[in-house]
C-alpha cells in the first residue's frame, strides 16, 4: 500500500480490473461461464495513481466503491477507511463479513444461480435478489492530510467473504468438481466499480485519459498489449529486466504510444556488458521487433469501450507509420500503440552474471528515450530446440500459406514463404511433420504431397519433388523431424465406428451418415507435359490397388532412409472414428510394424480393431492435464500421449463448426503448458495449428473468417476440428514470430531444465553424485514450481469443493478452454515472481550439471 512500493511486476489492467460485469455470457454443453472470476480468489490488491497539484486545495475527496467481500482503502500507505471487514481484521487471510444466505441459495436450497438465469426473459425474483445482494457499496472520505503534492497512490485491499456451508454440503452431495462448480459458484472477492471524486477537480490530475504526445511505458512479456492501451502518466519508466540462461533466449519489452500517429519509429540496442569485466553479449545476438495487431484477447473483451486488437505479431522491420486506432466513439481517447520487443539469444559461452545495456527509442517528434536493459545470465546450458525432450506437435499448413499470400501452390514463391513457417516451428523444437498422401484429409489439403503420373501402359510413376523440397526446408530449420505422419486415411474412405464400436454411438459429420458408400482413394495427378494438377481416385485400399501403393511406399522409404527418417514415420490420422480392419491390414502389409498417429477425445491405444493397428502417438482431448501435487514424470513415458486444447468459442460455416480464428488464449498458458504436461502423465502437447490462418469466407461470405482444417464435408471431425489454429501470424513475407511463440520457447527451456533435474533426482546412481544439500535445494525449486502451476490451473480446494485435488486447468472436463475463467490466474501468474523462479531453476540446474552428472 506504500506509495514508494515497486509494483513494476504487477499486471496492468485497463478498465474493469477483474470482474467483467457486462451482460455477455456463454453456454456450452450445460456449462455456464460465470462473471469472469473464480471462487479460488481470496485476496485482491489493486493500486492506482493520481496527481495532486495542491493538497491544501483539495476539498471533499471521496472514493465510491462497489465490490464483493470486504475492503480496506489506503492513500499513500495510510488507511483511510474500511467496509464489511472487522476493525481488527488484518493479514491476507482475514475474512469479510458474512453474506446473507439469500445471496447463495434459492428457496429450495439449491445454489444454481447463474447469469443464464439472470438474463432470461422472465428472471425469478429470488435470482435477481441474489445478484443484488452480492454487490456491496461504500463511500469513503479521503482526508486532505494524507495527500502529497505530485504523485499519490490509492491502494485497495479486497478480502473474500466466507462461503455458506450449505453450498459446500450441496456440492459434495452432488459430487461436483471444481470446474463444474465454476458454472455457478460466484466469487465473494472482487472489485466491481470505483470512482474517486472531488468538489475541486482542478486540484487533481486523473490518470483516466491518454496523455498528449508520445509516451513510453513498461510491459512484461506475458502482459497482453492492445491497440487501445496507454501508459499511466504517473508511472516511472523502469529498466527492461531479463532472465536467461546460456544457449537460451529471453524477451522483454516496452510500449510506445501517442495520441497522434507514430512516425519513423526505430529502436537501437547496444551491446550488453557484464559487471566487473564479465564479458559482452554483442548487439548482433539481440533481436529488436515491433508488435503489430494480429487478433483479439478474449479476456480483454469487457475492459475497453470498443473491440481491442491484440498486438502480438513481432515484425523485424519497424512500421513506417503506426496509425491511431479507428474505433467507436466514446469517452476513451484512442491513439497509436506499438510494443517494442527485445529478445536476447544468450551465447553458449556467456559467463553467468549480470549484464547491462541500453535500448534507444527514436521517432518523429520524440526526443530520444533511453531504456536501461538488465540481463541476468544463469549457469545452466540449455539444449537446442531440436533436442528438447518435451513433445511439441505444431501442424504446419502449406496450403493455408499459399492461400494467404495468393501464390501458386508449390511454386518458388510458395516455398520461400513456407520457409518462414518451418523456421518458426523449429524455434520451439516441434517434433512433427504432417505429409498427406491423399487429398481432402482433415488437415484441409486439396492436394497430396506426392503426385501420381500416369504412364502409357496405365500404371503409375510418382513425383516426389514437392516432398523432397519440403523435407529439405524442414531439416534446415527444425533439424530431423522426430515424428512424420503419413496421412493415408480419413473417414470418407470408410470407418469402423468409435474405436471399433458401433458408428452410431457418437455423432459424426461425414457424408457417410447420409448413406453414401466409402469413396475411392483421392490423390493428385500430375500432367508432366503441362504441369497441371488434377485430383483422381485410384480405387480402394485392396489387393487390386496394392501394387501401385507398394511401389510408392518403397520409393518413399528409400528417400526417407537416405535422410535417416525411416523410423520416424507413423500412419494417420484417425480420431474418434477409426479405420476399418481391412484398411489397417492393407497398410500393415505395406509398412509392417509402423504405428499410427491419432487425434481424438479419448486416449485409446488403437487405430482400429485390428490389434496390429497400434497408435503410439496420441493427442487427446478428454482427461487433459490431470495435474497433481505429486509429479507423474510424463517425459519418462514410452508412448506419446499428449493433450490438445479445444477452444470454447466456435464459428459455424455451412454445416461445419470451426474454432473462432479471432479467439486466442492467454500468453501465459503458452509459457506453462510444457511443464504442466510433463508434470502429469503426458509427454508434451499437440494438435495445435502453427499457421492455420483464416483464409476462407464464412457462411455469410465474409472473407478471411474460417481456416481450412475440416473444410471438406467428408473429413470434418466436428468438435475435434476446434484446435488452436495458429500461434504465429502472417507478415509481409511469411509467418512472423509472436508473443505466444516466444513464451512457448521460454517455457520449454524451463521444462527442459526441469526434466534434466528430475532425470538426476529420480536416478539413485546419478543423485548419489550430488551433495545432500544440493539435491534438497534442487527438489525444493521443483516443488515450488509445482505449487505455482497448481494455483495457476485453479487447484486450490474451496470449501471442500475439490476433495480429490485434481485439476482440469482452465478447461472444463470436456476439454474446452473457457477464456473468462482464466483472467484471474493469468494476472496472478504474471505477479507471482516468475522471473525469480526461472533464475532459481536455471542456476540450480547449472550447479547440478557442474558436478558432471548427465
Amino acid at each position: 500500500m506504500q506509495a514508494e512500493f515497486d509494483d513494476s511486476q504487477w499486471a496492468r489492467v485497463a478498465g474493469k480490473p477483474l470482474i467483467p460485469q457486462g451482460e455477455s455470457y456463454a453456454l456450452h454443453a450445460g456449462i455456464t461461464e460465470t462473471d469472469g472470476n473464480s471462487p479460488a480468489l481470496a485476496l485482491l490488491c489493486v493500486r492506482g495513481r493520481f496527481g495532486v497539484v495542491d493538497p491544501a486545495g483539495v476539498r471533499d475527496l471521496k472514493l465510491h466503491l462497489s465490490y464483493r467481500g470486504g475492503v480496506i482503502v489506503y492513500v499513500n500507505g495510510a488507511e483511510v477507511g474500511r467496509a464489511n471487514l472487522p476493525k481488527d481484521a488484518s493479514g491476507p487471510e482475514a475474512l469479510a463479513d458474512d453474506y446473507p444466505k439469500e445471496a447463495f441459495l434459492k428457496s429450495n436450497g439449491s445454489p444454481e444461480i447463474t447469469l443464464a438465469h439472470k438474463y432470461k426473459a422472465d428472471p425469478e425474483k429470488e435470482v435477481m435478489d441474489a445478484f443484488a445482494a452480492r454487490t456491496r457499496t461504500t463511500e469513503i472520505t479521503i482526508p486532505a492530510k494524507t495527500l502529497r503534492k505530485g504523485v499519490n497512490v490509492l491502494a485497495i485491499e479486497i478480502h473474500r467473504a466466507p462461503y455458506l456451508p450449505a453450498v459446500s454440503d450441496w456440492a459434495i452431495g452432488k459430487k461436483m468438481n471444481f470446474n463444474q462448480l465454476n458454472s455457478f459458484v460466484w466469487s465473494t472477492c472482487g472489485l466491481v466499480d470505483l470512482a474517486l471524486k472531488s468538489a475541486s477537480p482542478g486540484a487533481l490530475t486523473p490518470n483516466l485519459t491518454r496523455p498528449k504526445g508520445i509516451q513510453v511505458w513498461n510491459s512484461q512479456p506475458m502482459q497482453p498489449d492492445q491497440d487501445l492501451d496507454y501508459g499511466d502518466p504517473f508511472e516511472p519508466l523502469r529498466p527492461i529486466k531479463l532472465v536467461g540462461t546460456r544457449n537460451g533466449v529471453c524477451s522483454g519489452k516496452v510500449v510506445v504510444g501517442n495520441d497522434q500517429p507514430i512516425k519513423a519509429l526505430k529502436a537501437v540496442i547496444t551491446d550488453l556488458t557484464g559487471a566487473k569485466g564479465g564479458g559482452t553479449i554483442p548487439a548482433a545476438a539481440i533481436k529488436i521487433r515491433y508488435a503489430i495487431p494480429t487478433g483479439e484477447e478474449p479476456i480483454a473483451d469487457d475492459h475497453y469501450p470498443a473491440q481491442a486488437d491484440l498486438l502480438d505479431g513481432l515484425a523485424e522491420t519497424p512500421p513506417a507509420v503506426v496509425a491511431v486506432a479507428a474505433k467507436a466513439k466514446g469517452a476513451w481517447s484512442f491513439g497509436a500503440v506499438c510494443p517494442v520487443w527485445v529478445t536476447v539469444a544468450v551465447p553458449e559461452k556467456a559467463a553467468p552474471g549480470d549484464y547491462e545495456g541500453k535500448l534507444t527509442l527514436i521517432a518523429e517528434g520524440l526526443k530520444s528515450v533511453d531504456v536501461p536493459v538488465q540481463l541476468k545470465v544463469c549457469k545452466w546450458l540449455a539444449p537446442p530446440p531440436s533436442e528438447f525432450r518435451t513433445v511439441v506437435d505444431l501442424i504446419q499448413s502449406p496450403e493455408t500459406v499459399a492461400m494467404q499470400y495468393n501464390v501458386p501452390i508449390w511454386s518458388e514463391q510458395h516455398f520461400k514463404l513456407l520457409e518462414k513457417s518451418l523456421e518458426r516451428a523449429g524455434y520451439v523444437g516441434s517434433w512433427t511433420l504432417h505429409i498427406p498422401l491423399i487429398c481432402h484429409a482433415n488437415i484441409g489439403n486439396e492436394q497430396s504431397m506426392i503426385r501420381w503420373i500416369k504412364k502409357p501402359d496405365g500404371s503409375y510413376k510418382y513425383d516426389f519433388t514437392v516432398l523432397d523440397k519440403y523435407l529439405d526446408l524442414a531439416e534446415k530449420h527444425m533439424g530431423k523431424p522426430r515424428a512424420i505422419a503419413l496421412i493415408v486415411w480419413d473417414v470418407f474412405l470408410g470407418f469402423d465406428g468409435f474405436d471399433g464400436e458401433a458408428s452410431g454411438k457418437f455423432q459424426h459429420n461425414s457424408n457417410l451418415e447420409k448413406g453414401a458408400k466409402p469413396s475411392d482413394v483421392p490423390v493428385s495427378l500430375l500432367d508432366e507435359a503441362t504441369g497441371k494438377i488434377t485430383m483422381i481416385t485410384v480405387g480402394k485400399y485392396n489387393e487390386a490397388g496394392k501394387a501401385n501403393w507398394k511401389t510408392l511406399v518403397d520409393q518413399l522409404l528409400e528417400r526417407l532412409k537416405k535422410r535417416g527418417l525411416e523410423k520416424t514415420i507413423h500412419l494417420g490420422h484417425s480420431y474418434d472414428f477409426c479405420a476399418p480392419d481391412d484398411i489397417v491390414t492393407f497398410w500393415n502389409d505395406l509398412l509392417p510394424g509402423v504405428h499410427y498417429f491419432r487425434y481424438g477425445h479419448y486416449d485409446y491405444p488403437t487405430f482400429g480393431k485390428t490389434p496390429s493397428g497400434v497408435s503410439d502417438f496420441r493427442v487427446t482431448l478428454m482427461g487433459n492435464l490431470m495435474f497433481t501435487l505429486q509429479p507423474a514424470y510424463g517425459w519418462k513415458k514410452q508412448t506419446f500421449s499428449m493433450p490438445f486444447i479445444r477452444l470454447f468459442s466456435e464459428r459455424k460455416s455451412g454445416s461445419h463448426w470451426h474454432s473462432d480464428p479471432h479467439v486466442t488464449i492467454p500468453t501465459s498458458m503458452f509459457r506453462i503448458i510444457g511443464e504442466c504436461c510433463i508434470n502429469s502423465p503426458l509427454r508434451g502437447f499437440g494438435r495445435m495449428g502453427l499457421d492455420y490462418w483464416p483464409v476462407q469466407p464464412d457462411e455469410k461470405g465474409v472473407k478471411n473468417m474460417v481456416s481450412i482444417q475440416g473444410r471438406y464435408p467428408g473429413s470434418s471431425w466436428r468438435q475435434t476440428d476446434e484446435m488452436i489454429q495458429s500461434i504465429v501470424p502472417p507478415g509481409p513475407e511469411g509467418a512472423l514470430s509472436s508473443s505466444k511463440l516466444e513464451m512457448m520457447r521460454e517455457g520449454l527451456q524451463e521444462t527442459e531444465a526441469r526434466i534434466f533435474l528430475e532425470d538426476v533426482l529420480t536416478d539413485p546412481a546419478k543423485k548419489a553424485k550430488l551433495s545432500a544439500a544440493l539435491a534438497a535445494r534442487a527438489q525444493a525449486v521443483l516443488d515450488a514450481r509445482v505449487h505455482v502451476l497448481q494455483h495457476y490451473l485453479g487447484a486450490p480446494s474451496v470449501a471442500g469443493f475439490n476433495s480429490k485435488r485434481e485439476v482440469y486447468g482452465f478447461w472444463h472436463p470436456g476439454g474446452m478452454y473457457l477464456p473468462r475463467l482464466t483472467a484471474i490466474f493469468q494476472q496472478w501468474f504474471m505477479e507471482s515472481g516468475w522471473q525469480q523462479r526461472s533464475e532459481d531453476l536455471f542456476n540450480v540446474a547449472g550447479e547440478v550439471a557442474a558436478t558432471g552428472v548427465k
